[in-house]
C-alpha cells in the first residue's frame, strides 16, 4: 500500500493506493506560509492518520523537485515559501521508501498511464497557476523541465511571480484571469465568473480571449520544439467547456505544422496528481526490484 500526498498551492490531498485502486481520499486547505513550520505540522498530522497502513510514500508537490528539495518557481503559490528540504523532513516521519515529483509532472504521468503509457504527451494544467509536464520517447522529463507556465509569451506582459514579465501563468492562469478580469471590469470576479461574463461583456471576452491565444501559442510552441502530437489540458480553467471550445477553435486556425493530432481534456480531473504519483512510485519500485533480481 502506498500513501500518496498531493501538495498544491491551495489544497493538500491524500489517499492510500493499492495498485491503481484509491482508498480513503481526503483533502484540506494547504497551510501555505513563508515559514515551512505550519506546513510541516500539517504534513505530520496527515501522515500520522495513516500510520502503520502503508509501506511507501509518494508525494506530488508544487515547484521544482530536485535532490529531495522543493524549490518554488513562483513563491506566491505556497504563501511565500521558497525552499523546503521535503525529503529530509519526510525521513524524520517515516522509515519506508519515499518518492517525489512535481505535481503537474505527476499529473502528466497519470494522464499518460491511464491512456496506456503513450510515448509522446504534453499535459498543461490551468488553475491557480499554469503547470505542465512532457513525456518524450516514453520518458517523463523531470526537474525544471516542463514548467510550461513560465515560458514568456508577451515580453511586455504583466509581472509573473517567478520574477519575469509576460509568462503564460501571468496571463492565462485562473489567478491571472481573476486579477486581469477584475481590473478590466472594475469589480471582483473569479476566473469562472469572467468566462461566464465573456458571452455578454466585451471586456471580459477580451481578457479571456487573450488567455486562449496564449494557450494556443503555447501548444504550437510545444509542437515546434518536441513534435508532440498528443496534448492534454486540465485544471479548473482548462476543463471549463467554454474556454476549451475557444482553444480548440484557435488551434484550428493554426498551420498544420503547429497543430497537434490530439488535443483533449484531462480524464483524471482533480485526482491526476494523486494517481500519477502512485503510478510513479509503483514503476520505481518495480525497477528497483528488477535491478535486484
Amino acid at each position: 500500500m502506498i500513501l500518496v500526498l498531493d501538495l498544491g498551492g491551495t489544497k493538500l490531498a491524500a489517499a492510500l493506493f493499492d495498485g491503481d485502486k484509491l482508498f480513503e481520499r481526503q483533502q484540506r486547505a494547504t497551510c501555505a506560509a513563508a515559514d515551512c513550520e505550519p506546513l510541516k505540522q500539517q504534513l505530520s498530522e496527515l501522515i500520522a492518520e495513516y500510520h502503520g497502513r502503508f509501506d511507501a510514500i509518494s508525494i506530488a508537490c508544487t515547484g521544482v523537485i530536485k535532490h529531495g528539495r522543493m524549490t518554488a518557481v513562483n513563491a506566491h503559490n505556497l504563501g511565500g515559501l521558497l525552499d523546503f528540504a521535503l525529503e529530509d523532513f519526510l525521513k524524520q516521519q517515516v522509515s519506508c521508501p519515499i518518492f517525489m515529483l512535481n505535481d503537474a509532472q505527476a499529473a502528466t504521468y497519470g494522464e499518460a498511464t491511464i491512456r496506456g503509457q503513450v510515448a509522446q504527451l504534453a499535459f498543461i494544467t490551468l488553475s491557480t497557476g499554469i503547470g505542465g509536464g512532457v513525456i518524450v520517447n516514453g520518458q517523463l522529463l523531470q526537474g525544471a523541465s516542463g514548467h510550461l507556465g513560465h515560458t514568456v509569451v508577451d515580453p511586455a506582459g504583466p509581472l509573473c511571480g517567478c520574477g519575469r514579465c509576460g509568462c503564460a501563468e501571468a496571463i492565462a492562469s485562473g489567478t491571472a484571469l481573476a486579477t486581469l478580469g477584475s481590473e478590466a471590469l472594475g469589480k471582483t470576479v473569479c476566473a469562472r465568473e469572467l468566462i461566464e461574463l465573456s458571452a455578454v461583456e466585451p471586456k471580459a471576452a477580451q481578457v479571456m480571449m487573450r488567455a486562449v491565444s496564449v494557450l494556443v501559442g503555447l501548444i504550437a510552441d510545444i509542437q515546434a520544439i518536441f513534435e508532440i502530437n498528443h496534448i492534454v489540458i486540465g485544471g479548473s480553467v482548462g476543463l471549463n467547456p467554454v474556454f476549451f471550445a475557444h482553444v480548440k477553435q484557435g488551434l484550428n486556425g493554426l498551420p498544420n505544422f503547429f497543430r497537434p493530432q490530439v488535443v483533449e481534456q484531462a480524464r483524471l480531473v482533480e485526482d491526476a496528481g494523486l494517481y500519477g504519483a502512485a503510478q510513479w512510485a509503483l514503476q520505481a519500485q518495480g525497477q528497483h526490484a528488477d535491478h535486484h533480481n
